[in-house]
């Protein structure tokens, strides 16, 4: 087989010797481009020679990789990588990636736990990203532990500290729901954040919202979770997100809201690979049940009255369910949420 450039060669020398089979590499150039060589040694054998070379050059490449940064050892690791996840997915490590740039031009066989609390210390404001950045460097340390650059996973001795609750919700202002608009086309996810917003619905209710309960024509989904409410109820369409659900509906797909390949996104792997790296990008800081909250939000400034309101958000009304969901009463709920 080929050896690759650089390897070296074994030459066998004339003579009878006791050790004919010679192992070197070249070491430099001359002026005039003639190859200087260094010498590994002499053996009897051309499977010996080949051994010692062979040893030369894992020994050579391991100190290479040894220098490697981190931006080096993130992108060795992320061109294989990537070839076999989902968009999604690479967009949450380049977050995370991005994170980590006051540590970028250090050798990563130098790093210590130190330089990697540093950054969740100093550079991740909230704790979802705090746990994104981990996730990057367990698997970053993994690979560099697998091909010898360390012999300490030093990401599993992080404190990342604990989620903390969010009482008080605030609603996405009308300039960050203009910036959404102005970007819808520009960057991928941003329509589920318009979605959520405009049909009132939760994350976990958009993320399963199925193609063949959308009535396009009609302008409504039938879906829902969590309560008797809110189950089964009717999620109207309002005219100014039409166009984005008609872009997202396939039929062939069985939810409207689905990565590349046509599959549906768990609550984890939205929150963790389309919200937080649009929170980033976008420079917001909002949790994905705002998104609700933010259209709860307009129906009241609206004016829309309690009950309708109810009616879209899947609130209990003391309807009946026959009567909640007539075709006038769906004409109601469109003219309320084209509102807001």
């Amino acid at each position: 087989m080929r050896k690759p450039n650089g390897y070296g060669g074994i030459s066998k020398l004339s003579g009878n010797r006791r050790r004919p089979y010679v192992a070197r590499v070249t070491e430099t150039y001359t002026d005039e481009g003639v190859q200087v060589y260094k010498v590994l040694g002499y053996f009897k054998t051309q499977e010996e020679a080949l051994e010692e070379l062979a040893k030369y050059n894992k020994a050579k490449y391991d100190i290479d990789l040894k220098r490697l940064t981190f931006a080096e050892l993130y992108k060795e690791w992320s061109d294989s990588h990537f070839k076999d996840i989902s968009q999604s997915a690479i967009n949450g490590y380049k977050m995370a990636y991005k994170k980590c740039k006051n540590i970028h031009n250090i050798r990563f066989a130098d790093l210590r736990k130190t330089h990697l609390q540093k950054v969740i210390d100093n550079d991740c404001n909230t704790y979802s990203i705090r746990k994104s950045v981990r996730v990057l460097l367990n698997v970053l340390y993994t690979y560099a532990y697998d091909n010898d650059i360390v012999d300490k996973k030093y990401s599993k001795t992080i404190d990342i500290g604990k989620p903390v609750k969010v009482y008080e919700k605030k609603p996405f202002t009308p300039e960050e729901i203009q910036k959404l608009w102005d970007n819808v086309d520009n960057i991928d996810g941003v329509d589920t954040i318009l979605i959520m917003i405009n049909t009132c619905t939760r994350v976990t209710e958009m993320l399963t919202l199925e193609t063949a309960k959308i009535n396009l024509d009609e302008r409504y989904g039938i879906g829902g979770i969590k309560t008797d409410a809110g189950k089964n109820r009717v999620i109207p369409i309002s005219k100014k997100i039409l166009p984005l659900v008609k872009a997202r509906y396939n039929p062939d797909n069985k939810y409207l809201i689905t990565n590349e390949e046509g599959k549906p996104y768990t609550y984890y792997q939205y929150k963790r690979y389309i919200w937080e790296p649009l929170m980033e990008q976008l420079e917001m800081e909002h949790t994905i049940h705002e998104c609700k909250h933010t259209g709860a939000t307009a129906l009241s400034n609206a004016g829309i009255d309690s009950f309708t309101k109810k009616l879209i958000l899947g609130h209990k009304t003391d309807a009946d369910i026959t009567d909640r969901y007539t075709h006038k009463r769906i004409e109601q709920l469109l003219e309320a949420i084209d509102k807001i």
